[in-house]
Formats: C-alpha cells, structure tokens, sequence
C-alpha cells in the first residue's frame, strides 16, 4: 500500500483500500482516458471524410468507374467536398483550386484507365511518386495529404520491424542518413536497381573526389 502523507500539498490522495484499487484510480483509469482522448481526436469526424480523397488512388478510381458505375462527376465532387476543407493548404483561391482539381481529376483519370492493372499505383505512397508535380499539383498536394492521414493497414509497421533488423548492437554508431537510406531499401526491395545502376554509380563517384576513377 502506498504511503499516504498528512498534508498532501501537490495533489489529493486517492481513496482506496488497497495497493490493486490505489493504482487503478490513479494509473489505470487516467490512462484508459487518454487513450480513448487520442483515439477520439485522431479518428475524428473529419479525419474519416478526408480518407474520400483515396478516390485519387487509381486503383480505386478506375475501379469504380468501371466495376460499380460511378461516373467521373460522383467522384469529382466527393474528392472536391475534402479538399475545400484543405484549402488553406494551396496558394491560390478556393474557387481557383476547385476549377484546377476538375480538369486534373479528368486527366488523371483518363490517364489511369489506358493503363494495365498492373501498373496501376494500389497505395497513397505510389500515387505520389507517380503524380507529376506539374500537371497534377493539386491532386500531388491532396495525395500528400492522404498519405500523412491515421492509416489503418499494416503496411506502415513495416518501418519499424525494418528498424528493428537493422538497427543492432553492431550498427549502434550508424548514422541517421544511413540508416534511412538502408530502411528504405529494404521497405521498396521490389525497386529494380539495375536500370538505375548508371545513375547510381555516378552520383556517388561526384559526390567527392575520389583516388579511383568511377566514371569514364
């Protein structure tokens, strides 16, 4: 049983009987609430209507426009509905932004559909990186957005279990470049290397100046 002081100055002692029911008032209980408060917050109403923008996911978009009928104009103002709540995000109005995110969705979408299925981007991260910057900046903005959203798959525990492995007793006083760059090498290994192999060898024989001669 804890000691109880006299005069409690802090904060008040809490009634119990004995040390199980002293430590579930004042542990167990405040951290229950806490956890129900981050869920609460994280998973807010909010936060579930944006997950409409995985619309822009072609995978899902092409999908549902082929399989369950929905047209370009359903997915359009779904997509719209999120993103005006995110405006504040983009330099120009919110009328520019939503005249730009129309004519972007129809590209985007006549895009994906010529496409085979195979090479359809099936996550928020894929669909980034194949989002051009410039012919799709509102929708690369808006998959930025997605990709930072709560997740409830468990592609994102990847990460740590690959920290884990990596990360020894051996590799303790590896830096934290190095060990993001070999995190992500191991979380893409399905990235074919030998394409960019060229590429590769010639950024780090200029990266500085080197006794051998890397590059002809």
């Amino acid at each position: 049983m804890p000691r109880i002081a006299k005069t409690q100055i802090h904060r008040d002692n809490y009634p119990a009987t004995d040390a199980e029911q002293f430590y579930l008032r004042s542990t167990y209980v405040p951290l229950l609430d806490t956890i129900k408060s981050d869920i609460t917050n994280r998973l807010s109403t909010k936060t579930l209507e944006a997950f409409d923008l995985r619309l822009l996911i072609p995978n899902i978009t092409v999908k549902l426009n082929d399989n369950d009928g929905w047209d370009q104009q359903k997915i359009s103002k779904r997509i719209i509905a999120v993103a005006k709540k995110f405006s504040p995000l983009f330099t120009v109005s919110e009328n520019v932004m939503v005249d730009m995110l129309e004519g972007e969705i129809c590209l985007w979408l006549h895009k994906w559909k010529h496409q085979p299925i195979t090479e359809r981007p099936c996550t928020a991260l894929e669909s980034y990186m194949h989002c051009d910057e410039d012919m799709f900046s509102t929708i690369r903005k808006l998959l930025q957005v997605l990709a930072t959203l709560p997740v409830s798959v468990a592609s994102a525990e990847r990460s740590f279990s690959t920290l884990r492995r990596l990360k020894t007793w051996l590799r303790s006083r590896m830096t934290e470049d190095r060990l993001s760059s070999l995190c992500l090498i191991n979380v893409h290994n399905k990235i074919d290397l030998l394409d960019l192999l060229d590429h590769i060898i010639d950024n780090f024989a200029n990266s500085k100046n080197r006794r051998l001669e890397f590059v002809l």
